[in-house]
């Protein structure tokens, strides 16, 4: 159960010895559908200039902080002083309702397992990034585990980031 919990898991393994700016990764897990499928490969950037420009809706990849030895996958959505609050199913940025530009975002089967930004605001702090899956009903994100550290993130979805914007 926990494995089909676990977001767009990436073993580390796969990136050993990667001197490549860019890369094809397989999506492991169900927290980035419909638009990454599980199995489903995708380009990613490691460059420091993607690094460098990582803006809202963008999908990250990062070292789990929850389970060390993991990669996760998952969408940027709110950036350090931002207000986030996630109230009835709907997803609030600086007090203003997002619907349009996150048509991903539904309540989890069980929205009392997650703390941060649970029908009150909550406050990105500084040097974090408020993730978010876009299967929301089976991803692990920011909802229970808060921000994560910036210095975490060491991967940008190129291919799929293109995709999820058409």
């Amino acid at each position: 159960m926990k494995k089909l919990l676990l977001v767009a898991l990436l073993s580390l393994g796969a990136l050993a010895g990667c001197d490549s700016e860019k890369r094809s990764m397989k999506m492991l897990g169900q927290s980035m559908e419909p638009t990454i499928k599980q199995n489903e490969m995708v380009q990613v950037s490691f460059s420091e200039e993607s690094l460098q420009n990582i803006s809202r809706w963008d999908i990250i990849l990062f070292e789990s902080p929850a389970d060390e030895g993991y990669i996760l996958m998952m969408r940027a959505v709110a950036f350090p002083g931002e207000t986030l609050r996630m109230e009835g199913g709907q997803l609030f940025l600086n007090g203003m309702r997002v619907d349009d530009e996150w048509p991903f975002y539904r309540e989890p089967s069980d929205p009392q397992l997650h703390t941060y930004g649970n029908d009150e605001d909550y406050t990105i702090p500084a040097g974090t990034v408020f993730v978010l899956g876009d299967n929301s009903r089976f991803a692990l994100d920011s909802r229970f585990y808060g921000p994560i550290e910036q210095s975490r993130i060491f991967g940008k979805a190129i291919q799929a980031a293109k995709q999820a914007k058409q």
